[in-house]
């Protein structure tokens, strides 16, 4: 049979893409299971770590009956989602062009040519899923769902692009924590209803990197030299990051795991290797996404910590959405290889520190984020962030007046 872990029947959430947990048992032998639910037509196939699955499930404003199946056994559920009721303090990622750039992305052959179009997608698919994984992580500690809210429930609307008075020449030769004050001043004339109560996260789609000469191994501070605007900072209301590994990224949940299990090994010559050295293409997703989720922790007043998604387990993001690709291992040493595992080998868990099967964001820094929030509202599920600017005047703080502004892209290994 097969069991639902983390979900049962009627459940109500307050986001759009839920992540599924599940095992069949015994288990039949089975490779994957596929999940469809009445309201979308796509069905979605996973692949199994033993006997276990993750799964995600796009749903529809309303009730979504939803089907989980394998050759053998299936099990159905009704899920609900409705918009959280109060929509305050929301998450608002932007893709900003500079005002000489074409909104292009430096993609995998080197070339600019990642389409705006793309770019959007990739980011608004990217927070849907840091939406949902902040929503489990929640749950596995505390066995209620919170989360941050977002304007718009599709990938494509999620994300806006924003036209800035930044140039190119001004972002390559600034120095970030000054590129940083500049948008974050921009924005509160751009968005001036909206700025105090939105935590922004801006992607810059003018990063742009040449590759070195030489084809030896260099370190990622080496690396980091042939790179122009790849960002990775954030405090108050905003968090600043490029776009170097933005063509890994999938566009939506159909290419999610050919992102997640794409092994390939990254030429450096081509595009910037930012893997935390591990040299794949699904390394690079997971680094590009881990430290966005590592970015808003600061726009939450996070610092940095020992442990956990404030340190470098943003890194193993991927083994929250799903398991290890087959032939790697986690940040720990985990050995459970994708789904040639045997069974009963893999139980969901909650650890201690995202580095595992159990893809659990560690309890100290959810904690962190509860001791921050200013309130958690029980009934929609959301988290009531703070807001650091001064909302007497109106005023952007200044970048000297930030404590805990942090430039993420000169502190990795």
């Amino acid at each position: 049979m097969l069991i639902l872990c983390n979900v049962q029947d009627l459940l109500c959430v307050h986001y759009p893409l839920v992540q599924i947990k599940g095992k069949l048992v015994p288990f039949c032998g089975c490779s994957e299971v596929v999940v469809r639910t009445d309201r979308v037509l796509d069905s979605h196939f996973w692949r199994l770590c033993g006997s276990n699955f993750k799964a995600f499930v796009p749903l529809q404003f309303g009730w979504n009956r939803v089907k989980c199946s394998c050759k053998h056994c299936s099990i159905d559920c009704r899920l609900c989602y409705s918009p959280a009721p109060d929509a305050f303090n929301v998450v608002q990622p932007l893709y900003v062009v500079c005002s000489d750039g074409n909104g292009t992305f430096q993609n995998e052959n080197g070339h600019n040519s990642g389409s705006p179009a793309s770019a959007v997608r990739r980011i608004g698919f990217a927070v849907q899923l840091l939406q949902s994984l902040t929503a489990e992580s929640f749950f596995s500690e505390y066995g209620q769902r919170y989360t941050f809210a977002c304007n718009e429930d599709r990938a494509e609307l999620i994300c806006r692009l924003h036209r800035s008075r930044l140039t190119c020449t001004e972002i390559y030769s600034s120095q970030p924590i000054d590129v940083w004050s500049k948008l974050a001043r921009e924005l509160c004339l751009a968005y001036p209803q909206a700025f105090m109560s939105t935590k922004w996260i801006a992607f810059m789609a003018d990063t742009r990197y040449t590759a070195p000469v030489s084809q030896s191994n260099l370190t990622y501070q080496e690396l980091s030299k042939f790179a122009k605007a790849h960002f990775a900072l954030g405090a108050g209301g905003l968090a600043l990051l490029g776009t170097a590994t933005l063509h890994a990224w999938p566009e939506d949940l159909g290419s999610l795991n050919m992102a997640l299990w794409n092994t390939r090994r990254i030429d450096h010559s081509t595009v910037m290797d930012d893997t935390a050295y591990r040299h794949t293409y699904w390394a690079a997703f997971a680094t590009g996404l881990g430290s966005v989720w590592h970015e808003l922790g600061h726009c939450l007043g996070l610092d940095h910590s020992p442990e956990g998604i404030m340190n470098r387990g943003g890194d193993d993001v991927h083994l929250c959405i799903a398991f290890p690709p087959t032939g790697s291992t986690c940040g720990h040493g985990c050995d459970k290889l994708g789904p040639t595992v045997s069974t009963g080998d893999v139980e969901f868990i909650p650890l201690r520190v995202v580095n595992s099967c159990s893809g659990t964001v560690s309890s100290r820094i959810i904690l962190a984020v509860m001791k921050k929030v200013h309130r958690i509202n029980s009934v929609n599920g959301t988290v009531r962030f703070p807001v650091l600017a001064n909302h007497n005047s109106g005023y952007v703080p200044n970048v000297n007046h930030l404590t805990n502004l942090n430039a993420c892209n000169i502190q990795q290994p």
